[in-house]
């Protein structure tokens, strides 16, 4: 069962409100900060689907393939075939992105707002062009409206949205990788331009994904 309160798209509630439908089978719930959230929906497996909802999609954060608004629960995606995320661990949701972890494979994917942070992981430069797959609708760019899996990242155990635009992963041998926004939370010892792609923390010092193989 699923309760909420606060501010919503149709109405608001100062206790919390039991949903009426929709939001049954949920095993995690998390709340973006611009009025969309997030959670994992058990599939009868040991892990989850991946859905989202809410007022805004402006950036594709709730990862439907498109930038409308969606009131009840979507299937996020990660083609417009559609293929759907699916193996859920864990999932967090920022300001405008969304991102989760998957059980068995291990991985971490992200979508919605890339633009000044880079906190899909995928670097500021991608050769497929269409990983920015946002429309002319979407107001800040680039951004992505799908789920796409962060590029050499994997054995990932547990998976957190830090901040309003940051990411940290850890694998199962202890290491932190993390990304986006760099206001001092990303432990790198200095704060100023966001780290666009996952970076190894070690003893504070950040070293770039691609100098550690076989995570």
């Amino acid at each position: 069962t699923t309760y909420a309160w606060g501010s919503g798209a149709s109405e608001g509630s100062t206790i919390p409100k039991k949903f009426s439908n929709n939001l049954t089978g949920f095993t995690q719930i998390a709340l973006g900060a611009n009025s969309f959230a997030c959670g994992v929906k058990y599939n009868g497996t040991n892990s989850g689907d991946a859905y989202c909802w809410g007022q805004f999609n402006s950036q594709g954060q709730i990862g439907f393939g498109d930038t409308s608004p969606h009131l009840t629960p979507q299937r996020v995606k990660i083609s417009a075939t559609p293929t759907y995320l699916t193996d859920v661990a864990q999932i967090g949701v920022g300001t405008y992105h969304s991102c989760a972890s998957t059980t068995t494979s291990k991985l971490v994917y992200c979508w919605g707002d890339h633009s000044n942070h880079g906190q899909l992981g995928i670097g500021m430069t991608v050769a497929n062009g269409s990983i920015f797959d946002c429309d002319a609708t979407a107001t800040i760019k680039p951004c992505s409206k799908y789920a796409n899996p962060v590029p050499d990242l994997s054995d990932i155990i547990e998976f957190k949205a830090i901040g309003l635009f940051s990411n940290c992963a850890k694998t199962s041998a202890g290491q932190l990788w993390c990304w986006g926004a760099n206001d001092g939370a990303l432990g790198t010892g200095n704060s100023g331009s966001g780290l666009s792609t996952p970076y190894y923390m070690v003893y504070g010092t950040p070293s770039p994904v691609n100098v550690l193989s076989n995570v």
